[in-house]
């Protein structure tokens, strides 16, 4: 195992796209900060990259840019960037005559901006000539709900506003375009703005000072009066963090020149809180006399507790503005100038991302530590003055402050924890919440990271209570886009996520105090991560869960898993809640996303055998390797030392330090990857010699194509291929607070449903999920057991959509137990296609149990939609997967077989 040299191109490719120790440090200080300015003060300034002049036209690069948004790094791919900074332009060509539309991703951070990404804008072959922009898109904003950009241009006298596709973690080609409506009449490009909290879109007016609000659909709303004092020029930009309207209002020059600027305003009736502009900027404004775009970025100056607002100037100069931390956070009320500040400082010593004066006890007469959203403190204060304590379980017979409360000296998380009926988790000794609680209590001081004496980390659980939407407390789904679809307006069977979360965040006490403390909810959600335990996930059929990485919200979807019973006799109701380890495994890897995991550790390359954490797939249950409940305590191989899977030294295994059990790939259809003892010599390609020098094997291919760790992993940038297996020490870099991310904002969950990517950039497998389905748990665990089933119509048209019927006969297993949601269709190798059981008009497997074959015993028959083009012609056999539970496994037994098809064009 040779170490990558972190000065190469390549090792800096590799340790930017793998390692974010140097992040994780920056996001949780320890002790005294970096001093800060004040907000509006100029805080970084950077130029478009030159190598933008390759794909603009322009010689000097920032020419014919336009546009201002943000996007998180991972999103689009590039995992070690905090955060990075779209742009558009337009680019003549010649072969075909024509122009196209660019989209321009920058990382600012480094030495100088570096551009990392270029789109083309692809437009359906149907768009109509007058839906398309005659000039490029000159507004750009990042829709932090739906995983896409929203982008503005002109045609005529009209605006027209699309999406624009640009993830990889995703089917859809990256720059994909989708015609959303026409702009509201007498409004520009100049600026646009999308709040994630109500999907709402804030458009620039073609004249005067009224900025437009309208819903997605186009719906009108009040539009917001910019005040004289702010703007009497002309509005070049907007941005929206929390409850603040940031308009950027443009220079003049002439006799009386004024600098361009930027105002902090009330969404709701546009009243002026502050303005800033580049005090660089002298009487000429030789710097640009316009700031595009205005977007808040949490990320960059997240270290210090601040946030960022980016400006783009006409002179091709990114400059990003401090505005304070907290802002883009922010749910209701007049914006704070300064929100859950500290008087002294902004210093977290503990290293938890909790700031001292939120700790420390002796502000409150009580003993009880807490917050004063307004940053209002003094010794021994009256807790009317506190809007929320940062305690749980305050009502229990067994509350203590030692114990419940955060603590000076000790870093703390705080989880609160709702449920829908029957998903109410216990939190008894032995239980999965304890079993969560007890692995971070037992978590390591990596590199002396917290304060001396250490004595682990308090995850404080506040298990809330149960929903009720409509007089409803159960659904089978929960909605939580992008990482599902959204919901349906006529779908009484799903529930959004986001609905709950407005109406059930916080105790009932604490909203209900609102009146008398209107910031209660403000100050809990700059702490508190918020789980929904639930059904099922949109369209996911069994997933377990889904997250944001590096941000407050995340899902437990258990339904389709472990069952339990329910009250007694003839009132005995049996769900399926998932079994203690599966709830515990699922709870801690969800969470890990939150604290900024992936299933790589800092990477997307999942099921890596030298990465033994609950993060992988591998090792998130107790089966295969029979793991312990932990994150990941050391980098395996070694720091900065990867496995090459083209070379493997048998000899050395995943190197020393680790001792557990670790499994391996690649499978064969229906198989279970192998599994050996590490901390010596391992039997890569299985020839019962384990002393090979350099093995090629694909030890992460432990999945089918669909089951989250398949054949040919994408690796972050300067490992495309996926050849170096980087090791990942998770406990020395998670990530405690997640006011530095983008998804701090009500609404926002961009960063969730980010799964492994092939090494095709957008190749994604249709029916991939964002996180382990119980098929693929199952089938980790152990080999299938065979079935039989007959295609029924087995003659397919490749080239149309077929509906076919799937007979499966009782035999080694009781086909009545099997779990629809879990079955999937597939092409056997080379072919990668997957279709999961269609599903009826409420979300429901269509499928039903009866004899098919009169020999009486209970048949499964489901229903398959094959889409056209999918098969091909060459195909004559297909493979049939999924789980069944019964009270002998209740954990899921994996299940399989293959069946012939004939297959014509």
């Amino acid at each position: 195992m040779t170490p990558v040299d972190s000065k190469s191109a390549l090792g800096r490719g590799v340790r930017k796209g793998l390692q974010v120790a140097a992040l994780a440090a920056a996001l949780v200080p320890l002790g005294s900060v970096p001093a800060t300015a004040a907000p509006g003060t100029v805080r970084q300034t950077v130029g478009v990259p030159f190598e933008a002049g390759f794909v603009c036209d322009g010689a000097e690069g920032f020419a014919n840019v336009s546009g201002m948004a943000i996007a998180p790094g991972g999103k689009v791919g590039f995992p070690g960037s905090r955060v990075l900074l779209v742009n558009s332009c337009v680019q003549t060509t010649f072969e075909p005559a024509g122009q196209q539309l660019r989209v321009l991703f920058t990382d600012p951070n480094g030495d100088g901006a570096s551009l990392v990404k270029t789109l083309v804008t692809i437009f359906p072959a149907n768009a109509t000539a007058a839906s398309k922009p005659t000039t490029g898109w000159q507004a750009l904003a990042l829709r932090a709900d739906k995983g896409d950009l929203l982008a503005c241009g002109t045609n005529g006298s009209s605006t027209v506003l699309w999406s624009i596709d640009f993830s990889p973690f995703n089917s859809t080609p990256d720059g994909t375009a989708t015609f959303l409506r026409n702009g509201p009449a007498g409004s520009s490009c100049g600026g646009i703005a999308w709040d994630p909290s109500d999907a709402s879109v804030y458009q620039t007016p073609a004249s005067g000072f009224n900025v437009l609000h309208n819903k997605d659909n186009g719906a009108a709303l009040a539009s917001v009066a910019v005040p004289n004092a702010a703007c009497n020029t002309a509005i070049t930009g907007l941005g929206i963090a929390g409850t603040s309207l940031f308009v950027a209002c443009a220079g003049s020059s002439g006799e009386i020149s004024q600098p361009p600027k930027i105002a902090q305003l009330y969404k709701v009736n546009g009243s002026l809180l502050r303005q800033f502009t580049d005090d660089g900027c002298d009487g000429s404004c030789s710097g640009g006399l316009i700031f595009r775009g205005v977007p808040d970025d949490p990320a960059t100056l997240a270290f210090e507790f601040n946030e960022l607002i980016w400006a783009l100037t006409d002179n091709g100069t990114y400059v990003g503005f401090e505005m304070a931390g907290g802002t883009l956070g922010q749910k209701s009320g007049v914006p704070l100038l300064n929100p859950g500040s500290c008087p002294g400082g902004n210093v977290s010593s503990d290293g938890d991302g909790l700031l001292d004066c939120w700790k420390n006890p002796t502000l409150w007469s009580d003993g009880k530590p807490g917050i004063n959203y307004a940053g209002v403190y003094g010794a021994g204060a009256n807790p009317i003055a506190r809007d929320v304590t940062l305690c749980v379980n305050e009502s229990s017979p067994s509350f203590s402050i030692a114990n419940d409360c955060a603590k000076p000296g000790r870093p703390d998380l705080f989880l609160e924890i709702d449920y829908m009926n029957f998903h109410k988790p216990d939190t008894v000794a032995g239980s999965a919440v304890d079993k969560v609680i007890q692995m971070f209590k037992n978590a390591p001081n990596s590199n002396n990271r917290y304060p001396l004496p250490y004595t682990g980390i308090a995850l404080h659980v506040q298990v809330d209570e149960m929903i009720s939407v409509n007089g409803v407390n159960h659904f089978n789904n929960v909605a939580f886009p992008p990482c599902t679809a959204p919901a349906a307006a006529n779908d009484s069977t799903t529930v959004d996520f986001d609905a709950v979360k407005r109406s059930l965040f916080g105790t009932a006490a604490e909203r209900t105090s609102l009146g008398t403390k209107p910031n209660a909810l403000n100050a809990k959600g700059l702490v508190f991560r918020y789980v929904l335990m639930s059904h099922n996930l949109l369209g996911l059929g069994t997933t377990s869960g889904c997250a944001e990485i590096l941000g407050n919200d995340l899902i437990v979807s258990l339904g389709s898993w472990g069952t339990q019973t329910f009250g007694t006799g003839k009132s005995a109701t049996t769900h399926g809640v998932g079994t203690v380890d599966q709830l515990a495994g699922t709870l801690a890897h969800e969470f890990g996303h939150t604290v900024g995991l992936r299933h790589g550790g800092g990477d997307n390359v999942n099921c890596k055998s030298n990465y033994p954490s609950l993060m992988n797939y591998n090792n998130q249950f107790f089966n295969p390797t029979t793991r312990i409940l932990d994150y990941s305590r050391l980098e395996q191989p070694g720091p900065n030392t990867p496995l090459d899977k083209t070379s493997l030294n048998e000899n050395e295994g995943i190197g020393p330090g680790f001792t557990g059990k670790v499994a391996y790939g690649p499978v064969a259809p229906l198989s279970s990857p192998k599994v050996a003892t590490a901390g010596g010599p391992i039997d890569w390609n299985n020839n019962g010699v384990p002393t090979d020098p350099a093995v090629n094997a694909d030890l992460p291919q432990t999945t089918n194509t669909t089951g989250g760790c398949p054949a040919n992993q994408k690796g972050a940038p300067g490992n495309d291929q996926g050849q170096y297996l980087y090791g990942f020490d998770d406990w020395a870099n998670i990530q405690f607070s997640f006011r530095g991310s983008v998804d701090f904002a009500d609404g926002a969950h961009v960063t969730s449903g980010e799964t492994s990517l092939t090494t095709d950039h957008d190749g994604v497998p249709l029916g991939a999920t964002p996180d382990i389905t119980l098929e693929t748990a199952a089938s980790l665990s152990t080999d299938a057991t065979p079935v039989i089933f007959d295609v029924k119509k087995n003659n397919i048209n490749a080239g149309s959509n077929e509906e076919i019927d799937v007979v499966i006969f009782s035999g080694a297993i009781d086909a009545a137990t099997i779990v629809p949601q879990s079955l999937h269709l597939q092409g056997l190798p080379p072919a990668t296609w997957s279709v999961a059981v269609r599903t009826k008009g409420q979300g429901e497997p269509d499928c039903d149990v009866r004899d098919a074959n009169h020999d009486n015993q209970p048949d499964l028959v489901c229903k398959f939609t094959i889409p056209k083009n999918t098969v091909a012609v060459s195909e004559t056999a297909v493979l049939l997967t999924g789980v069944s539970i019964s009270p002998a496994n209740p954990e899921g037994q994996p299940l399989g077989g293959t069946a012939p098809i004939s297959v014509h064009p």
